[in-house]
């Protein structure tokens, strides 16, 4: 840590949506984050984690970083001197538990009351994941020092919990040996649902991850599946889908429309394929055979060091571990290259980087401009065509030309409706009408019914 650097390294990420993969939340210390990005990238393609602690990042502040999925917060290191420290936080989403990201220097004095301040900031529940540098026999070190009975202290003071067990979470290159300096703390709220391991793999580090996930996996959920349209049975679909009008009359708006949503979906239940529900992986398209294959041996020559941690075999995995990173950057330069030369030769409009209307041509943009100044009313009983009735012949030109967007919150897509049949679709923009008509204006309601009686779409016992 350089003299200009803060003594303590520390953010408060707020929220992060915890249960929603199997490995909530990691803590690494990646040793220089922009050299361990692939690294990172691959651990969140492997766990899935809501939410990523990181410390040494090395980052500063004109640096910027993203990752697709993901919000960065962080806390970058102060000075012009070359970077050492600097913490940061990924999240995926919101729910209501603290994570706090932690990183001590290994040289420098942290006051207690620093530290106890800092603990009586976070709201409960909370996590502290970081790289803390100290040594306790309460996480596996064979003595204590002066760092590790700081950090007993802040456990007994303030009642919190710890997490980690004897695995080692350090490699130590020049004595080739394994300390614990990563520490997971929580409040004790937390315990009973929270389960710690270590991953076997340093990601070109010398710290591993830490992963901490839900007991038995409780609480994990998966994102939502979906329908496979281009293998769907449309003819099954539209024998299956069929509303009534039992399923809307005399009932409660939301009893209604629960009645139409349910047949609808029960109907593509049964006549459409669905995707899986597993979390969908990060693609790598410049990943390939060679790249695989020296992956695989780095890891075989870490397994090997890690069971004989000989010279040589430190030597042996040194080599691979350099091969494999020549392996991949070479794949990757060679991939953006075909991409690079084929945008090369596409040309952009020359109005693509202006206003949407400049590409309007004049006439359209003399009637657009004429029309939007026209004040529009719709109390008034003149037959204009915003204040005429809503049709079926306008129902089904919206459904033609709507695009097929994602669904809302009651799953029913625009390809479900155009697939509906004729009566079904007559139904259901008359139920439609009567649902939409509650709480509205009561003489736009007798004018829209009695239109819809007298044209034969709705029965008089209905008024």
């Amino acid at each position: 840590m350089s003299s200009n650097a803060p003594p303590l390294s520390v953010w408060s990420g707020g929220k992060c949506k915890c249960g929603d993969f199997m490995t909530s939340f990691i803590s690494w210390n990646c040793r220089g984050l922009r050299t361990r990005l692939d690294d990172l990238k691959s651990l969140l393609s492997t766990y899935k984690p809501a939410c990523v602690a990181l410390q040494e990042t090395f980052l500063i502040s004109p640096m910027t970083l993203q990752v697709r999925g993901y919000n960065c917060v962080r806390r970058d290191v102060d000075g012009d001197t070359s970077p050492n420290g600097g913490v940061c936080l990924f999240t995926s989403h919101l729910y209501p538990i603290t994570v706090c990201c932690v990183y001590l220097p290994p040289n420098d004095v942290v006051p207690q009351v620093d530290l106890n301040h800092l603990v009586s900031q976070l709201p409960a529940p909370f996590i502290l994941l970081g790289d803390f540098n100290g040594h306790s026999t309460l996480w596996g070190h064979d003595v204590t020092n002066s760092r590790g009975r700081q950090i007993e202290q802040l456990i007994s003071d303030h009642c919190l919990c710890l997490l980690n067990n004897d695995e080692k979470t350090y490699f130590h290159a020049p004595t080739r040996t394994f300390h614990s300096l990563h520490l997971a703390i929580c409040s004790p709220t937390l315990l009973p649902m929270l389960n710690f391991n270590v991953a076997n793999d340093l990601h070109n580090s010398d710290h591993f991850p830490l992963l901490v996930s839900y007991v038995n996996g409780a609480g994990t959920r998966f994102r939502p599946p979906t329908y496979h349209f281009h293998r769907a049975d449309w003819d099954k679909f539209t024998r299956l889908s069929i509303i009534t009008g039992t399923m809307v009359q005399n009932r409660a708006v939301d009893e209604a429309v629960f009645n139409v949503t349910k047949a609808i979906r029960n109907a593509a239940d049964a006549a459409i394929p669905r995707t899986s529900n597993s979390p969908r992986k990060l693609c790598k398209p410049w990943w390939n055979a060679s790249c695989q294959q020296a992956k695989k041996e780095q890891r075989r020559a870490w397994g090997i060091f890690r069971r004989y941690p000989t010279t040589d075999n430190l030597i042996a995995f040194k080599r691979a571990k350099a091969l494999a990173r020549r392996i991949r950057r070479q794949c990757q330069r060679e991939s953006l290259i075909p991409s690079m030369c084929l945008q090369s030769h596409r040309q952009l409009p020359a109005n693509s980087y202006g206003e949407s209307s400049d590409s309007y041509s004049p006439a359209f943009q003399a009637t657009k401009n004429r029309l939007e100044r026209t004040p529009i009313n719709f109390r008034c009983r003149q037959p204009l065509p915003y204040n005429c009735d809503f049709d079926m012949f306008e129902l089904k030109r919206a459904l033609s030309s709507a695009k097929n967007t994602s669904p809302g919150p009651d799953g029913i897509s625009y390809e479900l409706l155009r697939h509906l049949n004729e009566d079904t679709l007559d139904s259901l923009y008359v139920d439609d009408l009567q649902i939409s008509c509650e709480g509205s204006d009561m003489r736009l309601i007798e004018r829209q019914l009695q239109t819809a009686v007298q044209s034969g779409k709705l029965p008089s016992t209905t008024l």
